[in-house]
């Protein structure tokens, strides 16, 4: 069972279709064929802010299969040949190109100048070279950016209120993922403050993340910690299964990661950038360069806590983070 404790979050979503409708994003024009949208996902839990981002658009009037359709390239996690997926949908010259996550918009960035590309899902896009600045691009790409890496720092302390014996933890990053590598630049700088040492295991492959997973002592660390990564979040379930063999707690970035064992996350919520995207899209539609649309963030960051992994690994959970958390997964 699960339930959100926070309901106005959905009403300040709901509140902005009725005022986008109202301002007049929803008077969709007449057109011979329908507005192509391209998308390129990296998979996994992506999924959530592409339902959402279809359903928002619908409600703003852009039904699919009349006013919209869509060319989806999901790559499953595997990153190997995003460039050859991205210019495979720039061959198909859509009106829109839709990307879920840092790797889908650098390489949809690569392939094209010309095309507007909206991504979701990123942590840090000035980094990524995505864009010249938050409020202008400066170039054919906007979107909104999660501040993913940036929130590292607060789930470490979120991490230390929900255990306080923390005193290690681990952190697999991927160094070829700017976002990785950056997260844990933020997180090594908040970890003395909290009396916490921070165990780096770089990975670059499937193989990489078992192999750290089954070598890593018994007792070794007393958490384990995901920072924002495409390829280490791909192979969650092997953090997932390693975090209840060893009883460690696991925090994640993402809350659906929370619904598939993971112990609690802190950040933005996939399905609520779905529909925020939706918004931004629409505004393409009607005329507006992505130039001309300044980079959105999260309007709310969001805790997911799951009793029952913390049940399984014997901890209690403090009522200070019970008050506050907006998602308990039982």
């Amino acid at each position: 069972m699960q339930w959100n404790r926070d309901r106005r979050t959905w009403c300040g979503v709901v509140a902005l279709t009725v005022i986008a409708c109202c301002g007049g994003l929803a008077r969709v024009e007449a057109r011979s064929h329908p507005y192509r949208v391209a998308v390129l996902t990296l998979g996994w839990t992506d999924h959530r802010a592409l339902e959402r981002f279809r359903e928002r658009l619908t409600q703003l009037g852009y039904r699919e299969g009349q006013e919209v359709a869509y060319t989806i390239e999901d790559v499953h996690g595997d990153t190997t040949h995003l460039a050859d997926r991205a210019a495979r949908l720039v061959a198909t010259a859509p009106d829109l190109i839709l990307t879920i996550g840092t790797a889908p918009a650098v390489a949809m960035k690569q392939a094209t100048t010309t095309l507007p590309i909206l991504f979701t899902f990123v942590a840090d896009p000035l980094q990524a070279g995505l864009i010249e600045s938050y409020a202008s691009s400066k170039n054919n790409v906007t979107g909104i950016a999660t501040s993913a890496g940036l929130l590292s720092g607060k789930r470490l302390e979120l991490l230390k209120e929900i255990a306080p014996g923390t005193r290690s933890v681990l952190v697999l990053v991927a160094p070829h993922e700017q976002v990785s590598t950056r997260s844990f630049e933020l997180l090594i700088a908040a970890a003395p403050k909290l009396g916490i040492q921070v165990l780096r295991q770089d990975v670059t492959s499937k193989e990489d993340i078992e192999q750290c997973l089954k070598a890593l002592p018994s007792g070794a660390v007393a958490a384990i910690f995901h920072g924002p990564s495409a390829l280490v979040g791909t192979y969650l379930e092997f953090l997932i299964a390693k975090a209840k063999e060893a009883r460690l707690p696991l925090s994640v970035p993402e809350m659906a990661m929370v619904e598939r064992g993971a112990l609690f996350s802190y950040g933005a919520d996939l399905q609520l950038l779905g529909m925020q995207a939706a918004i931004l899209a629409a505004k393409i539609f009607q005329g507006e360069k992505p130039a001309e649309i300044p980079i959105q963030t999260p309007e709310q960051f969001r805790m997911g806590l799951n009793l029952s992994t913390a049940k399984a690994i014997g901890l209690t959970i403090p009522p200070s983070i019970l008050e506050r958390v907006e998602r308990l997964i039982e």
